[in-house]
């Protein structure tokens, strides 16, 4: 592993520094190179391929089924696009450059190893090591599942359990004691369970609860550490949860929309994950362009200072809360996807992501 690193550390450094030639190309063709072996032993799976296209049937003929499951393959293998993205990105019109312009989810396994320290990546791709990191930003109180006790369980009857390793709110639930014969059945279920964290619950500030009460709906912000040394806060979302759904992301169907980040105010309506547009949220009314997100200075002081715990990595999303007493952090992602961004459009970002690094944008 020391090895992988130390190799990954001098091919990061080639790649980024472009007035060396040679050495870029190098660094570029081993990249490329891990990420067709990649994309020949991760090909998505037939079930992915029915979901995605069950999900978004309403955008082609059954009639053309056969032809579509094809050409998800074929782009997974071309460009790395995922089933979802193929839809997400109009990808179906086969226009070679505007494909080569979007961050495919290959695409940004390429970057986030190019610009992320893989020993600080790790901690926060673990949401217990995560807490351990940043704990001082969370501002609640997390337990390993293996260390739950009696105590815990007094202080929070209800709490939240998610596996550590878990992304797009897959496999989290909220467990609730009065619901056990005792304390000790719900700790001895929890304690047989492999790799989970168990976390006190977000009481969320009332002025974000009014889009969606039943989950704690969040903001993810992405910032960008630039070659030039400054922290950029880039491409900022709302994310809301919807119907029964406590999870607040676009991939269990709530609705996101993105953020001025010098503002703080919504500028267009909610879409889903199907690229659906939502002027109001489809349960509350909530009308999300022009909605100022409160205390959004508070938000970017607190984002800038994780950026600064977490100093060798140049690209992560954040995701915060905001309760009575603040803006909390929820999680870090050095693997933060670009799809809600990228399908509102839809909108490639390839080329502003690269001027961002290289200090030739500056949002």
């Amino acid at each position: 592993m020391k090895i992988t690193n130390n190799v990954n550390s001098v091919l990061s450094k080639w790649y980024l520094n472009k007035k060396n030639g040679f050495f870029h190309s190098l660094s570029d063709f081993a990249y490329d190179s891990a990420c067709y072996l990649y994309k020949t032993q991760k090909q998505p799976s037939e079930e992915n391929i029915d979901a995605m296209m069950d999900r978004f049937s309403f955008m082609y003929d059954a009639a053309d089924a056969e032809k579509i499951r094809s050409e998800i393959r074929k782009y997974w293998m071309e460009y790395g696009f995922s089933p979802s993205e193929y839809f997400l990105y109009h990808v179906f019109e086969d226009d070679e450059e505007r494909n080569r312009s979007f961050v495919s989810t290959v695409d940004l396994l390429k970057i986030a190893s190019i610009l992320n320290d893989r020993s600080q990546s790790k901690i926060l791709s673990h949401k217990y090591r995560c807490y351990q990191f940043f704990k001082e930003f969370y501002h609640r109180e997390c337990i390993a599942g293996e260390d739950i006790d009696v105590s815990f369980v007094e202080r929070h009857p209800r709490f939240m359990i998610k596996h550590n390793n878990g992304s797009k709110g897959v496999g989290i639930a909220v467990e609730d004691v009065r619901y056990y014969r005792s304390p000790e059945e719900l700790i001895d279920k929890i304690q047989k369970m492999e790799n989970v964290i168990c976390e006190e619950l977000i009481e969320q500030d009332e002025r974000l609860a009014q889009f969606h009460r039943g989950s704690v709906n969040t903001v993810r912000v992405r910032t960008i550490r630039t070659l030039k040394g400054n922290t950029v806060i880039w491409k900022s979302n709302f994310r809301t949860g919807r119907g029964g759904s406590f999870v607040d992301n676009a991939f269990m169907g709530g609705p996101s929309a993105m953020i001025d980040p010098e503002t703080g105010i919504i500028v267009c309506d909610g879409y889903s994950q199907e690229g659906i547009s939502y002027e109001k949220h489809p349960d509350t009314g909530m009308v999300f362009k022009g909605f100022q997100i409160p205390e959004w200075e508070q938000l970017k002081k607190s984002v800038l200072a994780m950026v600064e715990r977490a100093d060798r990595l140049r690209y992560v999303g954040w995701d915060l809360a905001l309760t009575k007493d603040g803006w909390i952090m929820v999680e870090g992602n050095s693997f933060a996807q670009l799809a809600t961004p990228q399908s509102h459009g839809p909108t490639p970002l390839k080329e502003e992501f690269w001027d961002v690094v290289y200090g030739e944008k500056s949002e």
